[in-house]
Formats: structure tokens, C-alpha cells, sequence
């Protein structure tokens, strides 16, 4: 996607305010698909931000940070902080 100008298209406000999302927009949007929840968020009076929603968020963010993880011992990581906890309370 070309960042520098993010301009795509339009929409046209229905009767009933409901909106056509542009084709160009459902491509780079992959997930925006019929009957797909989404998130509003108004910026000032001219301005919104739509955000798709996932259908299921443990499917959606499963493995996201593996790449951080690598090579570390979650289970040694843990009790290292924990013990780092114990003497900072202690002190």
C-alpha cells in the first residue's frame, strides 16, 4: 500500500446511514468481510477510525511474539523476575 498518499476513494451515506465500503479498501482490508463486526472510533467531527474486529482473538494473536521468545526459558525468565520481586521488597 502507498503509504505517502493514502487517499483511496469515497463512500456515500445511505437513508438509513449505512455505508459501502470501496472495493479497493475490502482488498487491502482482507478481513472486512460481510457480516465481520468492527470498531469505531470517532477522532473529531470529520475523522473515524474503523477497525475490524476478529471473529476469535486466541486464533487472531496465537504465537504473535514467538520470534521475542526465542531462545528464552519462559518457565527460568519467570522465576528470575520473581526473585528479583522478593529482594527489591526486601530491601
Amino acid at each position: 500500500m502507498n503509504t505517502s498518499n493514502p487517499y483511496i476513494g469515497e463512500i456515500t451515506i445511505g437513508e438509513r446511514y449505512q455505508a459501502v465500503i470501496p472495493k479497493k479498501v475490502r482488498e487491502i482490508a482482507r478481513k472486512m468481510k460481510a457480516g465481520v463486526k468492527a470498531t469505531v472510533v470517532a477522532i473529531d467531527e470529520r475523522t473515524v477510525i474503523v477497525t475490524v474486529k476478529p471473529k476469535d482473538w486466541v486464533k487472531e494473536t496465537y504465537g504473535m511474539h514467538k520470534k521475542i521468545w526465542q531462545g528464552i526459558d519462559a518457565t527460568e525468565y519467570i522465576q528470575t523476575l520473581r526473585s528479583e520481586w522478593v529482594q527489591n521488597r526486601h530491601q
